[in-house]
């Protein structure tokens, strides 16, 4: 007890010096300290150093279970202390040997405890002095770890601010990553959108344009095929360009790309009845400009001069029909017109045919007429080879008039009742007309009555028209 008494005499000694020292260097008057109660012993009031131990040992177990959890920090050795035990566990979370670690901080160890007193200031209350020495305490403790986390350079503050650096420059390099990339995607979206403006003036500017030619053509209607063209040229890119196209009545239906162009007809339309026109040997030259204008107008206009029927021929018919089959959206009127114009070309081959016959039987029959009528105006010889003044009865006078007569007609019926002249000859015979199937003969006859001493002449003109078969027999005949 003697010896605690004499300790803590000492102590408040040296307290009270160390109070007085301090005081004095903070310009404290001497006064004021000697207002300080002799009879207060200071080391009453000091904490005890092993509570102030404690309860820096349970905020350093806070903060390492805080920091590190509870699995992460390593067991509290016997006879370790608060400071040493955080060092080892930074220590281990970076991958450093503990056991050197211990070895280190034995002599540091000990730099953190006892902790001495400190001395109340001349104007302090007891309580703030305390407080002081509490704090004192606590800087020790804190400084012995800072010395122990410098020695291998992983202090729990460094630690910590290097986790605080590298999270911010992890945050940095991400934020610059997703700033480059923003920017990339910008960059990407205007290239985008440049490329796509580009491609819309460009494909504007190729885009075809609507022509309108003029077509003339007369009965030339929206019931026709259409007219086919065939275009050449060049393209606004130099381009050779060569393609097929049909237009309507009224000019409509072809479009192209700007450029120079010539169109050529290669075939007529057809028309619903048949009819067809002439194919001209014309070229048409145009322009199209690369402006914004979307329908160009031709200036030089097709001319179309309607076909005959005779001019219209097979091989017409089916070049157009050819032509107008192209173009599928009206394949089914060139199947009709077609059909139609072949039937015009079928009636006007009937029709030749027909006249390519009459001709031929105007050939024939004119010759047979003339030989008719010569044979049934004659039926004496005269004058008589026998007798000068007597004519010869040609006797088989029906059998050669009868050989141009169809039997069984009207005309054989003629001949059988004796229409011809009793006593007469033929002098001249001349074809004078053909109408049809018939045809006209002047004849010009002596015709007489037998008489003792001689004939009693009476010289006379006739026509005869006969009428023949398609067997060129003649099967009737009139005397005009």
């Amino acid at each position: 007890m003697a010896g605690n008494q004499l300790h803590d005499e000492q102590l408040n000694e040296e307290l009270t010096e160390r109070m007085s020292d301090e005081g004095l260097e903070q310009g404290v008057p001497e006064e004021e300290l000697t207002q300080v109660l002799p009879d207060e012993d200071l080391t009453e009031r000091m904490p005890d150093e092993e509570l102030v131990e404690q309860q820096l040992a349970h905020e350093a177990e806070e903060a390492i279970d805080s920091l590190y959890g509870d699995e992460e920090a390593p067991v509290q050795r016997p006879n370790e202390g608060v400071t040493t035990r955080m060092a080892r566990t930074e220590a281990r979370q970076n991958g450093e040997d503990d056991e050197r670690l211990t070895q280190l901080l034995t002599p540091i160890q000990r730099t953190a405890h006892p902790v001495m007193p400190v001395v109340q200031g001349p104007t302090e209350s007891v309580h703030t002095t305390l407080e002081r020495n509490e704090g004192r305490i606590r800087h020790k403790v804190a400084a012995a770890l800072i010395s122990i986390l410098a020695i291998f350079g992983i202090g729990l503050g460094a630690g910590m601010y290097s986790s605080h650096v590298k999270s911010e420059q992890e945050t940095a390099a991400i934020m610059a990553e997703n700033e480059r990339k923003a920017q990339e995607a910008r960059e990407a979206q205007e290239k985008a959108e440049a490329e796509a403006e580009e491609a819309r003036i460009q494909e504007a500017a190729h885009a075809p344009r609507t022509l309108k030619f003029i077509v003339s053509a007369a009965d030339y209607d929206s019931l026709s095929t259409r007219l086919p063209l065939v275009i050449t040229g060049i393209d606004q890119d130099g381009k050779e360009v060569q393609t097929e196209g049909f237009i309507n009545n009224e000019g409509d239906g072809l479009s192209l790309a700007p450029g120079e162009y010539t169109a050529s007809i290669p075939a007529s339309p057809i028309r619903a009845n048949g009819g067809m026109y002439k194919v001209p040997g014309d070229t048409y030259t145009f322009r199209i400009p690369n402006d914004e204008e979307e329908v160009i107008h031709i200036d030089q206009a097709i001319v179309l001069i309607p076909m005959n029927v005779a001019e219209i021929t097979e091989d017409a018919v089916n070049n157009a029909y050819n032509w107008a089959i192209k173009d599928t959206q009206f394949a089914s009127v060139a199947e009709e017109n077609a059909a139609a114009a072949r039937k015009i070309v079928g009636e006007e081959k009937e029709r030749k045919a027909a006249e390519e016959r009459r001709k031929q039987n105007e050939e024939q029959r004119a010759p047979l007429a003339q030989s008719f009528v010569e044979s049934f105006y004659t039926n004496v010889a005269f004058p008589d080879p026998d007798n000068d003044s007597k004519v010869r009865v040609i006797t088989n006078w029906n059998a050669v008039v009868g050989q141009y007569v169809a039997n069984g007609s009207a005309a054989a019926g003629k001949l059988a009742s004796g229409n011809g002249a009793r006593y007469s000859f033929a002098t001249s015979v001349q074809a004078t007309g053909i109408s049809g199937d018939s045809i006209t003969v002047a004849v010009e006859l002596v015709s007489g009555d037998e008489v003792k001493n001689g004939w009693t002449l009476n010289k006379s003109t006739k026509t005869i028209t006969c009428t023949f078969d398609d067997s060129n027999k003649i099967i009737d005949f009139t005397v005009g």
